[in-house]
């Protein structure tokens, strides 16, 4: 299933369990009240950073609203890591170049120099990717938690 299924079924349940409209949610989480509803009907995907915000204030995992898990929790870090800083403290593997993993991801290598000068994270489905090629959690990639692996 595509990620903004996902995205939508999390922003259902969490809207129906506090009786809550999205116009609230999007108030409330800071993000575009017209974003939140393309996100809520799957018009649109949101940005890594839209998503974060989100998640943040929905209490729930980003790979939860990816559809990587069905656990919502999150143990959150007291000061989030950047993304470009955990990225490239990960140990690749052997004959593995930063470049490679970007060609896998199916990126051009200017976005490198962007995550290594913190300046920005990948889109949703470079996330999930490398989230897949290193098997730990997007929130680890992205520096919202500790934890490398996802709750099961």
């Amino acid at each position: 299933m595509e990620t903004s299924y996902y995205i939508s079924i999390a922003i259902k349940k969490f809207l129906d369990e506090r009786g809550m409209k999205s116009y609230h949610l999007a108030l409330a989480s800071g993000c575009n009240k017209t974003a939140v509803n393309s996100w809520l009907y799957q018009r649109q995907e949101p940005s890594s950073q839209a998503l974060m915000r989100l998640a943040d204030y929905m209490n729930v995992s980003l790979d939860y609203m990816l559809g990587r898990t069905k656990n919502k929790s999150i143990i959150l870090t007291g000061t989030p890591d950047k993304f470009g800083r955990r990225l490239f403290s990960i140990p690749l593997p052997e004959g593995m170049s930063y470049y490679k993993l970007a060609h896998i991801c199916g990126m051009g290598t200017s976005g490198l120099s962007k995550w290594r000068d913190l300046k920005r994270v990948p889109k949703l489905d470079v996330l999930i990717k490398l989230a897949d090629y290193f098997g730990c959690s997007v929130d680890y990639l992205v520096g919202r938690t500790n934890i490398p692996y996802m709750a099961e």
